[in-house]
Order: C-alpha cells, then sequence, then structure tokens
C-alpha cells in the first residue's frame, strides 16, 4: 500500500498545482477511498476521485483529462514500459495496464528521482520553494533534504548534550570551597557532571482549511523529526484537538497517512485555537509535559475563537514549558505582518515566532533550540 498512498498524495498535489481547491483533508479521503474498495477499476477510480476531489465545476471539467495523465500515462504523463498485474484492490483495467503496475511504477518513479544526486543549485532552489508551491517532481528530493535536516538537528543537539555529560565544566563554588582548605589557592579543579535531560518536543500542527497548502507537508517533517527524536509528542487540532503520536510512529509515512484517514479529524475546518489549547492543557499536559519541554505550535494563527481564551491558554501553557515557539507558514511572505488578533495575542506568551513556510526556514529550528 506504500506506493498506492504515494501516488494518491501525489495526485492530489498535482491538482492542487493546477488550481484545484484541496488539501489534507481530501487527501485523506482518497486514501480512505482506496481503502473501501473503490479503485477496483480505472472507471470507478476516476469517478470516486472526482466526487472527492471536486469542489467546482471548473475543476469537473478539468478532472478527467488530468486523472489520464496521471494513471495512464496518456497526455502530458508518459508511460512506463506496460505491464500486465492484478489491482491493489482487485480487478484488471481492461485496455490498460493494471492498476497496481501504474501505482507501483508511480512510486518508483518518485524513489528514483528522490535518488538522483542533485547539484548545490538545485538544493539551494528547493530549500526556498514554498511548500504550497512544491512541483510533484521535486516532492521526493525535498523529502529526501528533509530527512537529512532532521538527521543534521538531532546529530548537532546529542552531541551538544554528549560534551557538557564528560564532566568538562568547572563548578566554581565547589572549586573556591575546596581552596579554602588551602589558604585560598585553587590546587584543585573540581568538576560538575550536569544530568542528561533527552530533549522533549511536543508539537501541535494546525490542520484547518487555511492552513491546506502547508498541513501536509508540514506533518511530513513531524513524522522525519519523530524519528530522530523518539519522545516527540504530535497533536493535530482546528475546532478540535487530536493526539496522533501513535500515528507517527508508524515506520513509514503512508502508513500513518492510512492510520490518520480511518480518524474522525477535522481537517480543513475553522480554527479555534484556544479551545484546542484548553483541551490541551486540561487533558495531555500532565501526561506529555515537562519543565524541560519545548512546545512548537504550528499554525498560521488565523483564529476564529476568543482572543482572551487564546491568550489565557497560552499562558498556562508557557509556565509549565522551558520554551514556546510558533512556526507561522505566512511568516516571510510578501508583506506579511502578524495582524491577525490570533497572532497578535500568542505573541504576548511565546518566546520565538519563526517562520514554517519552506527548508530554508525549518532549519532556522536548529538556532531557536540552541539556546535550550
Amino acid at each position: 500500500m506504500d506506493a498506492a498512498a504515494r501516488s494518491i498524495a501525489g495526485f492530489c498535489r498535482c491538482l492542487r498545482q493546477d488550481g484545484f481547491n484541496l488539501g489534507l483533508s481530501e487527501t485523506l479521503d482518497a486514501l480512505r477511498a482506496a481503502e473501501a474498495g473503490l479503485a477496483g477499476s480505472l472507471s470507478g477510480w476516476r469517478d470516486s476521485l472526482r466526487v472527492l476531489l471536486c469542489s467546482r465545476k471548473s475543476e469537473r471539467d478539468r478532472f478527467d483529462a488530468l486523472f489520464e495523465s496521471y494513471w495512464t500515462g496518456r497526455g502530458v504523463l508518459k508511460p512506463r514500459s506496460p505491464r500486465r498485474r492484478q489491482g491493489p484492490w482487485g480487478g484488471a483495467v481492461e485496455g490498460q495496464r493494471s492498476l497496481l503496475a501504474s501505482l507501483v511504477d508511480e512510486g518508483r518513479r518518485a524513489e528514483d528521482l528522490g535518488a538522483r544526486s542533485v547539484g548545490a543549485s538545485r538544493i539551494e532552489r528547493l530549500r526556498r520553494t514554498d511548500f504550497s508551491q512544491v512541483p510533484a517532481e521535486d516532492m521526493a528530493s525535498l523529502e529526501r533534504l528533509a530527512q537529512l535536516l532532521a538527521l543534521r538537528l538531532s546529530l548537532r543537539l546529542s552531541r551538544r548534550r554528549r560534551s557538557r555529560s564528560r564532566g568538562a565544566e568547572v563548578d566554581p563554588r565547589r572549586t573556591v570551597q575546596r581552596a579554602a582548605a588551602w589558604a585560598g589557592e585553587p590546587c584543585e579543579l573540581i568538576l560538575r557532571k550536569p544530568r542528561e535531560r533527552p530533549l522533549r518536543i511536543v508539537a501541535l500542527l494546525d490542520v484547518s482549511g487555511s492552513m491546506d497548502r502547508f498541513s501536509l507537508f508540514l506533518l511530513r517533517f513531524l513524522f522525519v523529526l519523530g524519528k530522530r527524536f523518539p519522545g516527540l509528542e504530535c497533536f493535530l487540532f482546528s475546532t478540535r484537538l487530536q493526539r496522533v503520536t501513535r500515528s507517527l510512529k508508524a515506520r513509514r509515512l503512508p502508513r500513518t497517512l492510512t492510520d490518520l484517514a480511518a480518524r474522525e479529524l477535522a481537517f480543513s475546518s475553522g480554527t479555534v485555537i484556544g479551545e484546542c489549547l484548553k483541551r490541551f492543557n486540561r487533558e495531555f499536559a500532565d501526561r506529555v509535559l515537562r519543565r524541560s519541554s519545548i512546545v512548537l505550535i504550528l499554525s498560521d494563527g488565523l483564529d476564529t475563537g476568543p482572543p482572551q481564551e487564546l491568550g489565557e491558554q497560552l499562558s498556562k501553557l508557557r509556565q509549565r514549558v522551558r520554551r514556546l515557539i510558533w512556526l507561522n507558514p505566512l511568516v516571510g511572505g510578501p508583506g506579511y505582518e502578524p495582524l491577525a488578533r490570533g497572532m497578535k495575542t500568542a505573541l504576548k506568551s511565546i518566546d520565538v515566532l519563526a517562520s514554517a513556510r519552506d527548508l530554508r526556514s525549518l532549519a532556522e529550528l536548529e538556532r531557536h533550540l540552541d539556546h535550550v
């Protein structure tokens, strides 16, 4: 199912780049449709996706041509060598490659793209590309760069903790006390060994409608980050909050997406950040937070709830953790200022407001955690 899930997500990206109004919610709906057996024939799969992914007449008018190009290779996308196989949910496609062959070929094409070495100029371009504007053919390479970024972040932080744990720091107070026995001469340096505490990260990702352009890739980044920081806790929120830490423990991202597709999550809806934080503080804070925890809120701050509720809950959360970092994908965009009432209220309680619109901005997370 991994190759199939990659292909479905890739098709949704293609539609989004062609102007379709869809996001993470519709991607998960397509995965649910595949799991329900609606891909037994090419025509049935096309009709199912048309209903799920088209919200306007203009989208329905363009859908069939885009579907044919992506799933059969006719049109813009050229097919690979034909293979006859059974479809992953049963049934063969008459006159065309089986759906499984199409899905597997598409998945391998993505893997091949990710495996190619990329030049420095292309890497820099991908680092600067807005997540909402990434071409489908670059997604595999971008995900590999995200994995390298998470690896670099984890190695840097773990090296910093190891060097301190060797007892290389001088304890000034105890050294002076020992020197008193030698007429004030510091004949012996007393070293101290700070307690090594693993970095605890709690992430809350906004999956409301206004975050559709960014939430899927930010979820991918958190999935990769969780592999490097096993203690990472993850929550998704919009009009309500849900803990999804267990889903992110899957070995591969498609399994995580499939798990989320099976749950009743309020994707692409409104945003009531204060109410969601209230539930987090009431039901989860005691279980997942420590005084040394770092909380990451990934949201555009376009809140529809009362600002006083948001301010009160953020203040309570800030008092319980070491650092509160807000990553906003709108920060750094042309002419952006934090004028939305939710974002203006949040500025009073958070330690850092930073961008999360591309890999270059996510790399700055290392700098913000360097003070921990």
